[in-house]
């Protein structure tokens, strides 16, 4: 039985497939009260428990998280941050196609969008 660790939801059974096809992905976000930089790599999936079903992340580092809005908004996650909680948001490629390399403002980032050829595969990889 996991335990998803921002919202203390036990699931009984955590898919062990992607949703929609996604492979791993990278949620990224600053903390608005202390400034601290969150990173989740992990999986977007789906967990089950009694009478209810919630898309989750199976973090890398073994530990579950429940998407925002009680499982059901796939792009967001709020994570603990000492006495309160921030949010985190996939990382998302760009919309247009880029034609310059990956430096330190991509590598550092703390947002969501990334325009650099590596289409979201280094953003926010140091943080």
């Amino acid at each position: 039985m996991a335990v998803a660790l921002n919202t203390g939801t036990a699931y009984d059974r955590i898919d062990t497939g992607s949703v929609a096809g996604l492979t791993d992905n990278r949620w990224i976000g600053r903390c608005k009260h202390c400034g601290q930089t969150h990173k989740i790599e992990g999986r977007l999936t789906t967990a089950h428990a009694p009478g209810r079903h919630d898309y989750v992340i199976a973090a890398h580092d073994g530990n579950v998280y429940t998407m925002a809005a009680h499982g059901s908004d796939t792009s967001a996650v709020r994570v603990p941050c000492g006495d309160h909680t921030c949010a985190l948001a996939r990382v998302m490629e760009g919309t247009k196609k880029s034609k310059h390399a990956c430096g330190a403002r991509c590598t550092n980032a703390t947002g969501p969008n990334c325009d650099c050829r590596c289409r979201g595969a280094n953003h926010g990889a140091n943080c």
